[in-house]
């Protein structure tokens, strides 16, 4: 049977190690992450859909166990 993308996506996580990463590969990831960093925190305090987010979340009772990024507001991992 055909593996779906998603399962040969899998097989390739799960088989590949840091060590086996090209340098540039793991340095363009790393400037990825901060870029989306820093943009939730940049739109979580300097856009209005940003504050009508926060806004919302505060209205929902749920567990408090995750921090919402770029706010001090906790709510559930699904918020």
């Amino acid at each position: 049977m055909t593996k779906t993308v998603s399962e040969r996506l899998a097989d390739f996580v799960q088989r590949a190690s840091y060590e086996n990463l090209p340098k540039e590969v793991i340095h363009q990831t790393k400037r990825c992450l901060m870029d989306t960093c820093g943009a939730i925190i940049a739109g979580s305090f300097h856009s209005k859909s940003g504050k009508v987010a926060q806004s919302y979340a505060k209205t929902l009772e749920e567990p408090q166990i995750a921090t919402i990024i770029g706010t001090t507001l906790m709510r559930s991992p699904q918020t």
